[in-house]
């Protein structure tokens, strides 16, 4: 009986060496991905505090950009008009001049640019930001235009140019207080 009761002894204390092991490995990776965790935590913590200062940039820029809108609403109007295209250099129709064509109604030389408007409406020499046409300044008009409010001809050197512009309804951008439009 001593022998197996020695036998049984061997046997216990090897199976807790080998569970003490065990034990000791658990712990070793139990450390370990509590390091990974940490390791992890601090990167999200790291990214985590660099999307708030992200986001506090982008809300000042934002708030930037609303004081600038602000300030371009207190400076500027808009208002939508018919645009039509006219050629006065290339007049098919007869309709693209009521004098020569080598003048506008202010004296200078048709050039891109250069609308045409009732002058009741939009002063002569009203600078404009025209959708889809870009910058013009108000230096002509004609019989059509004087008739209505809410016209105005765009230059183009070509017929082929002004027909394929069209007639469309077009914001423009005009300096508050210059235009007489829907007062």
């Amino acid at each position: 009986m001593t022998v197996v009761l020695v036998v049984a002894v061997i046997i216990l204390t090897k199976t807790v060496v080998v569970l003490k092991q065990e034990l000791a490995d658990t712990n070793d990776r139990l450390a370990e991905f509590e390091t990974e965790e940490d390791d992890q935590y601090e990167q999200l913590l790291e990214k985590f505090e660099k999307l708030q200062k992200d986001r506090g940039r982008l809300e000042d820029e934002l708030n930037k950009l609303k004081q600038r809108v602000e300030e371009f609403e207190d400076q500027f109007e808009i208002f939508e008009f018919e645009a039509t295209g006219y050629s006065p250099f290339d007049d098919r129709t007869g309709l693209n001049h009521d004098g020569s064509p080598d003048t506008t109604a202010t004296g200078t030389r048709p050039r891109p640019g250069v609308v045409a408007v009732n002058p009741k409406i939009i002063p002569y020499g009203t600078v404009m930001y025209i959708e889809g046409y870009g910058w013009g300044i108000a230096e002509d008009t004609g019989g059509a235009i004087r008739r209505r409010t809410d016209l105005i001809d765009l230059f183009f050197y070509t017929h082929d140019e002004a027909y394929a512009w069209g007639r469309r309804t077009v914001k423009v951008l005009f300096r508050k207080g210059e235009v007489n439009y829907g007062k």
